[in-house]
């Protein structure tokens, strides 16, 4: 246990290092650039200001940006760039043409140009950097390849440490005995730190002192170690690192004071707010390279450590938590006290409640209804500090409204607490109350109407309760339909007091008149009383008739289309009518009360509701031959036969509207409603229909739809005439009792070619639109068979993919997009593939890993386009399948790994690729190590150390040679 908490002490320790770019230090960067962007301009419009413009001066003033004031820029040495701080770029070729005036606006911008011998200094740096890290690699295999042996437990011991300490000495010496030498100093001594845990792992393995006394004894050597190496080196990366060696010492303390783990978690809390105390009170006792470690880490391991305690419940109890969560608002206090921050601020907030409701739950565990009470208490407390905090600025705005909504919640959660009490109805009213009480407030101190909508939930549901539970007899569900229906009615005569003030409010009245009145209507057909339910539907008609005048939105009016269909149901159970009667007295009752809507909205202005009213009027016609001839076939094909004639003249209707400009006429506006409808029932009665009848209603269904795409200019219509004519072709295909398992494939086939065929022929008339919905419905058909049969029919699954990929080549060719050609020839090549997996399912990943690494690096030369990236992801192809397989089956696959990466390092040797040339050396030294698996571990140390070896030899060379 004790190791895992320091693992992930090390862990958090690193992430806030990495995250703790300073946004501090990055404001002040750019507060100097800019400062000095600006000292550059006014020296620049000094200059621009001579009678007289001189390129020498302003060349002066450039390189004073650059190089700093010099006498002259012919005094600039080329200096050496350090190793760490130079970041090279190889694709960067800076020639003597570097030396040559550039114009002005581009030298003002230019980075400072690198001499050529520099540039070989750094990369020569890189190289060596990179077999250090080998090296170090090499030795650290070694050492555990040496534990690995039959060895005393005691000696093993001592091994392990010797590294370590050698690797830090070594790396200490190094780095303070010369300047050249700091690469190979920092390589040893950063691999000596992270060894540190893995040593201490070994004292608790190889000796019999504990696990508490190993990890005491780790954390105080590490804790030494890193301070001193922080302090040499200055780099804030090992400062955090001293920090999680610190945590880890007070938790290991807390380990050996007591078996309780929440000693070791309070501990950690007490160092955090002791760190952040000594970094405020005084600062300089503390190093530079520490301040920042000291005052961050603090700040995420009170969290971490309360987060970390919720997986280690079972070794807790609520006192332990109270303890834990008390330290962790004592931090968050001090932390706020010394900066007022708003974020501390909510810290304190959401943990000192935590804190009072373990208080509560520890000493009102045996009163459930009680800390249910007192849970309440103070989310109240908490929303009424809220309010009164709250402030127009936006941070601080935006802050108390989230802990509003989330009190909110809380609140409502302290109301289950009581469910079991005898008098829960009377105690959950209040509570409502007062969270509409809150909800409101809220709204007129926030001045959001959203909060309004609290207030009104807490009122539905107090009435809710109160009628349902509370009163004695109890309200029944029509009552309280009509209460619900009166509030609505309400509601809209503020909403028509109101329609002068300000939108958002309008629209809360709105919406609350029709939650109000939906619960009026949902309750209406809780009722059994059918009369009921048709005369509270009959109300709500009228209310949204007079909703839409009022609101003059016509979706008003469509719900009272819907609630009068319903309520003339509901009256027909009430008179009990028969039910082969109902459908014809549902549908002409609907269809005649909306002919007199439209008689009546015949002369208003918003035609949208003329067409509403005569759409439902058409549709409730429709309901009724439905229902009434449904079982009848020649009937059902009388009637189709009619609706499809009806069609076709007021798509008739329409198009002389189109030819002459009587657009504006009601009846022509009507026909745009009329054809679509007669259209839709038409393929509705079809489906009764068998045999070539069927078929006929479809065809000429797809027609009209096809039509209406040219008449009402929009050519996206033609793409349900495509839907259509699909499904036209299943009926076909079924009529002709072809095999089902092949109709998919089959009735795809012909669709594409039908539809491909379609699209030349409008690609030829320049009706382009219409021509790519063709091309997409191709798409789409090849498309869904080849995913639905790719398993059940594999072969021709894949010839269909195959097909598809031409015709996605031929596309591209013709827009000469060869992007689109590229994925052409990978569909085509994944086709392939599955003919091939069909045929030979004996090839494995690799033959297929080299097949798709050909297919990139050919379709980049048919592009004339074969780049390093192409070349990188086919190689990692390669070596990943080719590297799975040796290592899983060895023999010919280890092989083949490594004759393909000498391969590569002979390419990358060739043709100067440097990243090809490293690559190949990895792998194969990879490979090479997987042959020589069975050599003992001095192999490994030998070879690192004639690595560093050899680094250091070249370091001091160069160094001899400056």
């Amino acid at each position: 246990m004790g190791f895992l908490l320091f693992v992930i002490i090390i862990g958090i320790v690193i992430a806030v290092a990495v995250r703790s770019k300073s946004p501090e230090s990055d404001d002040q960067y750019g507060r100097g650039y800019w400062d000095g962007y600006r000292a550059f301009g006014e020296k620049l419009q000094d200059e621009m200001a001579q009678p007289k413009l001189d390129r020498e001066a302003l060349q002066s003033l450039i390189d004073q940006g650059k190089y700093g004031v010099v006498e002259s820029s012919s005094a600039l040495e080329p200096s050496v760039y350090d190793a760490e701080a130079v970041l090279y770029d190889e694709s960067t070729n800076n020639t003597s043409e570097a030396q040559e005036v550039a114009p002005i606006e581009e030298r003002a911008v230019a980075a400072p140009p690198l001499d050529e011998s520099i540039q070989k200094e750094q990369r020569s740096i890189r190289n060596l950097n990179i077999l250090l890290y080998m090296a170090s690699f090499l030795l650290i295999a070694a050492g555990v390849a040496f534990i690995a042996t039959d060895i005393a437990d005691i000696v093993k011991l001592i091994g392990v440490w010797l590294i370590v300490i050698v690797f830090y000495g070594v790396g200490m010496g190094l780095y303070a005995g010369s300047e050249r030498l700091r690469p190979a100093g920092m390589a040893f001594l950063g691999t000596g730190l992270a060894l540190v845990p893995f040593a201490g792992l070994a004292l608790y393995s190889y000796t019999e002192i504990g696990s508490v006394a190993a990890w005491a004894l780790t954390s105080i050597i590490g804790l030494i170690a890193y301070s001193v190496a922080a302090i040499k080196l200055q780099s804030q990366l090992v400062s955090y690192l001293t920090m999680a060696f610190v945590l880890s010492l007070a938790a290991a303390a807390g380990a050996t004071v007591s078996t309780f783990i929440i000693w070791q978690l309070a501990l950690l809390i007490i160092v955090s707010i002791g760190a952040g105390l000594l970094g405020s009170v005084k600062p300089q006792w503390v190093p530079e390279v520490f301040r920042e470690p000291i005052e961050q880490t603090g700040q995420f391991v009170t969290p971490l450590v309360l987060i970390a305690s919720l997986f280690v419940h079972s070794q807790m109890n609520i006192v332990s938590y109270q303890v834990l969560f008390a330290l962790a608002t004592l931090h968050y206090i001090v932390a706020w006290l010394q900066t007022r921050s708003l974020e501390y601020e909510s810290a304190i907030r959401a943990l000192g409640h935590v804190t009072l409701l373990l208080v509560g739950w520890g000493v009102l565990s045996d009163h459930i209804v009680t800390f249910g009470g007192y849970a309440f208490i103070l989310a109240s407390l908490q929303q009424v500090y809220s309010l009164l905090r709250v402030k127009q600025t936006t941070l601080r705005r935006r802050v108390e409204q989230w802990w509003i909504c989330c009190l909110f919640g809380l609140q409502l959660g302290a109301v289950l607490f009581w469910q079991s009490d005898a008098h829960s109805s009377l105690l959950t009213v209040f509570a409502l109350l007062l969270i509409g009480l809150t909800g409101l407030t809220a709204a007129l101190r926030l001045r959001d109407a959203r909060y309004g909508y609290v207030g009104l939930a807490s009122l539905v549901f107090v009435t809710l309760i109160t009628t349902r539970q509370v009163l004695d007899p109890v309200w029944s569900y029509a009552a309280m339909a009509i209460l619900f229906v009166c509030m609505a009615w309400v509601m809209h005569v503020l909403y028509y007091r109101l329609r002068t003030r300000s939108t958002s409010l309008r629209l809360f009245v709105m919406i609350s008149a029709m939650i109000l009145l939906g619960l009026s209507l949902l309750l209406a057909l809780m009722s059994s009383n059918s009369g009921y339910i048709a005369g509270i539907f009959g109300v709500a008609t009228l209310q949204m008739l007079l909703a839409s005048y009022l609101w003059r939105q016509v979706y008003a009016q469509l719900a009272a289309s819907i609630m009068t269909l319903i309520a003339l149901t509901a009256l027909s159970w009430m008179i009990n009518l028969e039910a082969a009667w109902r459908p014809l007295f549902i549908g002409g009752a609907g269809a005649t009360l909306h002919m007199i809507m439209l008689f009546v909205q015949s002369h208003d202005r918003q035609y949208n509701r003329a067409l509403l009213a005569f759409a439902v009027a058409q549709m409730s016609i429709g309901v009724t031959i439905i229902g009434g001839i449904w079982q009848q076939t020649l009937v059902t094909q009388l009637t189709c036969g009619l609706l499809l004639v009806a069609a076709m003249i007021t798509i008739l209707i329409r198009r002389q509207a189109r030819l002459f400009g009587t657009e504006k006429n009601n009846a022509r506006r009507l026909a745009v409603v009329a054809y679509p409808i007669f259209t839709v029932i038409a393929l509705l009665l079809s489906l009764g229909l068998s045999g070539t009848e069927g078929v006929g209603v479809l065809l000429i269904c797809t027609g009209i739809a096809w039509i209406a795409s040219y008449i009402e200019e929009k050519p996206f219509v033609i793409a349900l005439g495509n839907v259509l004519l699909v499904a036209v072709s299943l009926r076909i295909w079924s009529l002709l009792g072809l095999d089902s398992n092949w109709a998919i494939i089959g009735i795809s086939w012909i669709t594409a070619m039908l539809f491909y065929g379609l699209y030349w022929t409008l690609r030829s008339r320049h009706d382009t639109q219409r021509a790519d919905i063709l091309l997409v419905s191709t798409g789409v058909v090849l498309a869904f068979a080849i995913v639905t049969q790719f398993f059940p029919l594999p072969i021709a699954a894949a010839m269909t993919l195959i097909a598809g990929a031409g015709i996605m080549a031929v596309e591209g060719y013709r827009r000469q997009m060869y992007g689109i050609i590229e994925a052409a020839v990978y569909l085509a090549t994944l086709g392939v593939q599955r003919v091939l997996g069909v045929l030979l399912p004996e090839l494995n990943i690799v033959f297929y890993a080299h097949y798709w690494a050909i297919t990139i690096v050919l379709a980049g030369f048919l592009r004339s386009a074969v780049t390093q990236q192409r070349i990188i992801i086919a190689m990692a192809m390669v070596t990943g399948s080719t590297a799975l397989y040796a290592l899983g089956s060895g023999g010919g696959y280890a092989l083949l790994f490594l004759v393909e990466h000498v391969g590569l390092l002979v390419f990358g040797a060739m043709r100067q690729q440097s990243w090809a040339l490293w690559w190949g050396l990895s792998a194969a030294s990879l490979a090479i190590l997987y042959f020589l698996r069975d050599i003992v571990f001095l192999a490994f140390g030998f070879l690192g150390l004639l690595i560093i070896g050899f680094v250091i030899w070249r370091l001091m060379r160069t160094q001899k040679s400056k």
